[in-house]
């Protein structure tokens, strides 16, 4: 029997995943339920005798789940990877080897005992995941398949030639760096609308215990310290710290057990405690390495390599993240292990002095309008004080920090250009992004100038950078002089003809 032609079978579990997409027909027998919530004896008795009813629609579930699975079939070729879905409908779907950019295996934790692993091949197709094929697979198949993928040949003896594993407190401090409160918002949200559950009776009648814990703190501060906290802001407090620990928790589990490892032709990544995930990368279709660091880390010369590449870290809340950390020499030196012919180096078109204000504008217009609408809540809402006050200290706080991060971003934003790449330094937020790339990844540059900056600020422009990315993003530097931008896309003209 020829081996290229064997079709394969989804894992059984599959038939799970199909079936619960037709959850809907669950509301027939819910409202049978609902009509019998009741003490009465007849009512039971009368939806005990037609059960059988909801019976038959979960039978009915799991038969379209089973056909669904009964007529998927996947076959690895010599040079492509073929899906076949569909009953009376066939979808033939094909992706080929030399277009593919990653491979993900992942294994969560509640699949693990089914030996099940959800393959995932990526390609660098933009629209609407196009060019993607998701899989479940059986374990014990996933070996086979690696094998029949050109290039990705697995646990090959003498063709590993470098091996990274972080420390331990490298993964804590990068977990620090990168949590927030509004990826623990993400979380919670994620856990709402899959677990209704969340929010039933029981956790509402709890919000009143809530209350009286945080007004318990904030009477104890109140008599240890001058400040007096309103419960509210207790609560708002406990919920932001709580976000941001389940954001750090989160960051923990995903990326503990850290590990590069890279052979002759790929790079192979392996992440993950409850649930494991191996991303095997072609270094050649990575679109440009991103170092991204926060004010701390760039105090002490800290970056985070990330590498944009189509099928790795795309998830919200995933981040590409090859190294965790990394000093300036060590990001040099890791760079020629990988055979990535780039290096850091410092700025040559920097923004003009009097862009300045365009830097810390943002912050200070930020503050004025909370101010602003902080004074017109006084006004109107004059027993809020004390609570305002209090609002007021914690909104300067982070402005002030703001403008700190900004100030840093003016003194470091920047683009330099060699033979055949760039390294440009900008900044988003509160992130700062140094981004190497080979010329021929910087597909689009643009010059962008206000009737402001043309008229009062002697023609000072913005300059927009597009790489090649599976969703674009514009890397913005503030500030240039018109005749430094100009230069820079003479540059990137010279360098693209060569």
């Amino acid at each position: 029997m020829n081996r290229e032609r064997t079709m394969y079978r989804e894992h059984p579990f599959k038939i799970v995943k199909h079936a619960i997409k037709n959850i809907w027909l669950l509301i027939f027998p819910l409202f049978r339920a609902v009509r019998s919530l009741t003490l009465d004896f007849d009512a039971f008795y009368h939806w005990l005798s037609g059960i059988w009813i909801d019976l038959i629609i979960v039978i009915i579930m799991i038969a379209f789940g089973y056909f669904r699975w009964l007529f998927t079939f996947y076959r690895p070729g010599r040079n492509h990877i073929h899906l076949t879905t569909g009953v009376f409908i066939k979808t033939r779907s094909s992706i080929a080897y030399d277009r593919i950019s990653a491979v993900t295996a992942e294994s969560s934790f509640w699949l693990m005992p089914f030996r099940a692993v959800r393959l995932r091949i990526s390609t660098r197709a933009k629209n609407f995941n196009a060019g993607d094929m998701s899989l479940l697979v059986p374990q014990k198949q996933l070996i086979s398949i690696y094998r029949k993928l050109p290039k990705l040949k697995m646990d090959s003896p003498g063709e590993r030639s470098l091996d990274l594993r972080p420390k331990w407190y490298a993964m804590i401090l990068y977990s620090l760096a990168f949590s927030s409160s509004l990826s623990g918002v993400i979380y919670i949200g994620a856990l709402v609308v899959n677990t209704w559950k969340i929010i039933s009776e029981p956790a509402r009648e709890n919000m009143n215990n809530v209350y009286r814990i945080a007004s318990n703190v904030s009477e104890n501060v109140s008599e240890r310290t001058a400040l007096s906290i309103p419960p509210a802001i207790i609560i708002i407090i406990g919920i932001l710290a709580a976000t941001w620990l389940l954001s750090f928790l989160s960051n923990i589990l995903r990326y503990c057990g850290f590990n590069i490892v890279k052979d002759k032709v790929s790079l192979r990544v392996s992440t993950g405690v409850l649930t494991k995930r191996t991303f095997l990368i072609y270094p050649e279709k990575i679109n440009y390495i991103d170092l991204r660091q926060n004010f701390l880390m760039k105090l002490f010369g800290i970056y985070s390599v990330n590498i944009n590449c189509s099928g790795y870290g795309t998830s919200r809340l995933e981040n590409p993240v090859l190294i965790p950390m990394l000093t300036r020499s060590k990001v040099n030196r890791l760079l020629e292990h990988l055979d990535i012919d780039m290096k850091l180096h410092d700025r040559e078109t920097k923004p003009e002095p009097l862009a300045f204000w365009s830097y810390i504008s943002q912050p200070i217009y930020i503050m004025i309008l909370m101010l602003a609408a902080d004074f017109i809540t006084l006004h109107f809402f004059p027993k809020l004080t004390e609570a305002m006050v209090f609002i007021i200290v914690m909104q300067v706080i982070p402005v002030f920090w703001f403008v700190i991060v900004k100030t840093a971003a003016f003194f470091t934003t920047g683009i330099a250009f060699r033979d055949n790449y760039c390294c440009v330094r900008w900044s988003r937020f509160l992130a700062f992004h140094t981004i190497l790339a080979y010329q021929e990844k910087l597909v689009k540059i643009q010059v962008f100038q206000d009737v402001l900056d043309e008229k009062f600020c002697g023609g000072r422009s913005r300059l927009d950078l597009y790489f090649s990315s599976e969703k674009p993003r514009v890397n913005k530097i503030k500030g240039l002089k018109k005749t430094d931008a100009e230069r820079v896309i003479r540059e990137f003209e010279t360098h693209s003809k060569t």
